[in-house]
């Protein structure tokens, strides 16, 4: 019923003082079947142990040693990689689901807005440098409330609901205060429309979307014009319910169409790095064939050697490499980490997150890696049902291998484009 107090009992007091909490744990609880009014005495008992902490003072009754040190390891993380973070803690947390969820996706919002932006270069201008650190200082914050649905019993939580609910309201008030004085949208859109623009009007490819034109409004805000592809985005006939299934065929066509992109991105002059490969930026024409856009936030390697590292993380969570994820190291591999989650969901028709799946099936790449190198039988477990059971067993089994190369935890051991091409035209052959 109570949470562990960590580290050493140094003292007897101490030792003594945790043996009284025991017993009176205890008695309260055995007091509590004897008069059939157990859950009222054991909720009076985490009140009381409450209202004793509080006693104890404000830095006892907010943090426990666990979640200082929490917070102590975010120090330094920009608010986009603390939102990924707040929002994957916020999937695992086991009870107040209600409050962590609103909370995960209300920053889930957030996030979309704030990944396209410089958080270095925000931070150089005194009007937005400290309205990003009070927000950074909130989501930290937040991540405390988080640890706390997840850490605690039951039976506080239901004590304390109401006091819980009243800090998430509070810290979401902040969070939204702190946002305002950021003029996110019309940065994001000004930045990634140029950025995109830039690329598209020096590139040219057969599966890449082609740029149509533009136009600048007075308020300085950009819209750009794309050639019209009829059957929409990868996505769209991925996950979205009303669409038709698209055959094991049309699969490997359109990613062999989408990794010749990224191979030309990776070998032009220009040796550019997506960064935001997905399902929702491969878009399809009228005959399904493959155009990629997105590169609202794609970045040219020229000038970096082989690799970048960037001081701010961006992408959509899912699909970041763990290696850039946690360092901000940025090469090529990168965008081909993205590209096996995007094959994977092409092999699955599973989204990379699924709240609604069994504990153990949520996260996509975490569930179906180890099933990757099994044999044909237990691969089918894994298939689109969308598929039917109509495509080659050998086929499916090669892709799965590709799949297991591209998205290896280890960077060095991840083919390169030219390599991911090569195997998805073997397949087209079976």
């Amino acid at each position: 019923m109570l949470s562990n107090v960590g580290g050493r009992r140094r003292n007897r007091p101490t030792k003594l003082w945790l043996q009284g909490r025991r017993h009176s744990a205890s008695w309260a609880s055995s007091n509590a079947k004897k008069s059939g009014e157990s859950l009222l005495i054991l909720l009076n008992f985490e009140i009381r142990e409450h209202q004793r902490a509080h006693r104890r003072g404000p830095s006892r009754q907010h943090l426990s040693p666990g979640q200082i040190a929490n917070v102590a390891q975010l120090a330094g993380l920009d608010a986009v990689r603390l939102i990924i973070i707040i929002v994957e803690a916020a999937a695992k947390a086991r009870i107040q689901k209600k409050n962590c969820r609103e909370l995960s996706d209300y920053l889930q919002l957030i996030g979309h807005l704030l990944e396209p932006l410089d958080m270095s270069d925000l931070k150089t201008y005194p009007e937005t440098r400290a309205a990003l650190e009070r927000l950074e200082s909130a989501l930290k914050k937040a991540y405390v409330l988080v640890n706390i649905c997840q850490n605690h019993s039951f039976l506080y939580l239901m004590a304390m609901a109401w006091i819980l609910e009243h800090r998430f309201q509070k810290v979401e008030a902040e969070i939204e205060r702190y946002l305002r004085l950021i003029p996110l949208i019309n940065l994001v859109d000004v930045q990634r429309a140029k950025n995109e623009m830039n690329v598209l009007r020096k590139l040219s490819h057969p599966n890449l979307i082609r740029l149509l034109g533009y136009c600048k409004e007075e308020n300085a805000a950009f819209h750009l014009v794309y050639e019209f592809m009829a059957n929409g985005s990868l996505q769209d006939h991925l996950l979205e319910k009303g669409k038709p299934p698209l055959s094991w065929k049309l699969r490997i066509k359109i990613a062999i169409g989408a990794a010749r992109c990224l191979r030309f991105l990776h070998k032009s002059n220009k040796r550019i790095i997506h960064r935001d490969v997905k399902p929702s930026v491969i878009l399809l024409d009228s005959d399904f064939n493959p155009k990629l856009s997105g590169l609202g936030w794609s970045l040219s390697l020229k000038g970096h050697w082989r690799r970048h590292v960037s001081t701010h993380v961006l992408g959509t969570p899912g699909y970041l490499d763990p290696r850039y994820f946690t360092t901000g190291h940025l090469d090529a591999k990168t965008d081909v980490y993205a590209f096996g989650i995007v094959l994977l969901q092409m092999l699955t028709g599973r989204k990379v997150f699924d709240p609604d799946r069994p504990c153990a099936e949520r996260h996509l790449a975490q569930f179906a890696k180890p099933h990757l190198s099994s044999d044909a039988k237990e691969l089918a477990s894994l298939m689109d049902p969308k598929l039917n059971g109509e495509y080659p067993p050998a086929a499916a089994s090669r892709l799965a291998r590709i799949i297991e190369a591209c998205i290896e935890k280890e960077h060095k051991l991840r083919p390169t484009m030219k390599d991911v091409v090569k195997a998805l035209e073997k397949i087209d052959v079976i």
